[in-house]
């Protein structure tokens, strides 16, 4: 996808059962008043995508099938990459997606509950849309490597109505005998209302960096027991007038 200097604009646009054998290559800088798009809604890819330095990717894909895995950035928002048996990729709709330790991706799961629960040791599960959660999201595997992408997403909590005297957390890291030893979370924005944000239970430190959590809470942030933090770049704000 190439925009060529005398022509204001190109948009390139695939669907339906197509077949692009081969790498798709952009390039092409962009001027003023100019554009140059390429937008993949289905069919199927046997190359790379291959983007000239120093210029801008403008890729958005909501479909496909892939020989190699894309890049999450190129897809549209709640869209992530499934691992397909035979060793190709799918775009597909979701709510949240699971990499492995070396940053593959794994699958791509529709609440994110259903990813928390399916992850191991290593893995970043990554928020691919904005999302309100009612109930709480326990996160109990994985407690000893595990990072949470917030993907500059931000999740509503409305797990409460009277957070000083009941309600739930909207995301809680173990639990009992299951102590937070291997915990980061990035690039993540809390609103709204709940018991607790976010609920660490024991273990060693969590590291937060570019972490927003604004809101009614009991507690916006606990580090329960022996459990501590250090925070980036991060903004925590309770306003509820009874703290």
């Amino acid at each position: 996808v190439c925009r060529y200097s005398p022509y204001p604009s190109v948009t390139v646009t695939v669907k339906g059962n197509s077949v692009i054998n081969g790498d798709v290559e952009i390039s092409g800088t962009i001027g003023k008043e100019q554009s140059r798009q390429l937008n993949i809604e289905g069919g199927s890819f046997t190359g790379n995508f291959i983007v000239a330095d120093n210029v801008p990717a403008n890729i958005a894909i909501s479909g496909g099938t892939f020989a190699n895995a894309v890049l999450p950035e190129y897809c549209v928002d709640g869209f992530g990459v499934d691992c397909n048996e035979d060793g190709t990729f799918s775009v597909i709709e979701g709510v949240a997606q699971i990499f492995d330790e070396n940053g593959n991706p794994v699958k791509v799961y529709q609440t994110l509950a259903e990813a928390f629960a399916n992850v191991s040791t290593g893995d970043t599960v990554m928020l691919l849309t904005d999302i309100t959660l009612t109930e709480q999201v326990d996160i109990t595997k994985a407690l000893n490597g595990l990072t949470f992408d917030g993907n500059n997403k931000t999740i509503t909590c409305a797990t409460a109505t009277d957070p000083i005297n009941s309600g739930k957390s909207a995301l809680r890291f173990g639990g009992g005998n299951n102590y937070c030893t291997g915990i980061k979370i990035k690039d993540l924005t809390m609103v709204g209302t709940a018991r607790f944000a976010i609920y660490l239970h024991g273990g060693t430190t969590t590291e937060f960096t570019n972490v927003n959590i604004s809101g009614e809470y009991y507690i916006a942030v606990n580090l329960f027991g022996t459990h501590g933090a250090t925070m980036t770049n991060c903004e925590i704000t309770n306003e509820n007038s009874n703290n």
